[in-house]
């Protein structure tokens, strides 16, 4: 069972939350949304205050009012929900678009995340992407 909550950031976020305990948040890959990751979070929500959002611009959330966002934009977001749900430090799991995502959330604000699992997370050279 979970909770489903809109956090205006000033984008409105959309989010499930499930369980209780320490804080993990799942970032799920584009162009799905956080319902992907309900299975996954109901296991998890036996010891865990599981955070699903969705990513802005994706399911039930907000675009960022920003023409061409980048990862790094995307993590300020969800820094700002960490903040908004009064979380001091949580686990972060990623996977494909949501790891980038993680990543950058982890170097931006390492203070916030005490763990980063990754899924399906490459990394490319600029020389790469553009071929």
């Amino acid at each position: 069972m979970s909770r489903q909550i809109n956090i205006k950031l000033p984008e409105s976020i959309h989010c499930r939350i499930y369980g209780e305990g320490p804080a993990i948040m799942l970032f799920h890959p584009s162009p799905n949304s956080s319902l992907m990751m309900e299975p996954f979070a109901q296991l998890l929500a036996a010891h865990h205050t599981v955070i699903c959002p969705d990513t802005p611009g994706y399911g039930q959330s907000e675009k960022l009012n920003i023409e061409n966002p980048a990862i790094a934009d995307y993590a300020h977001q969800f820094k700002r929900l960490i903040d908004a749900l009064e979380i001091d430090q949580c686990a972060i799991y990623g996977s494909a678009t949501g790891a980038q995502i993680a990543i950058r959330l982890g170097i931006e604000f390492p203070e916030a995340v005490s763990h980063l699992f990754l899924d399906n997370c490459a990394h490319f050279t600029d020389e790469e992407r553009e071929a």
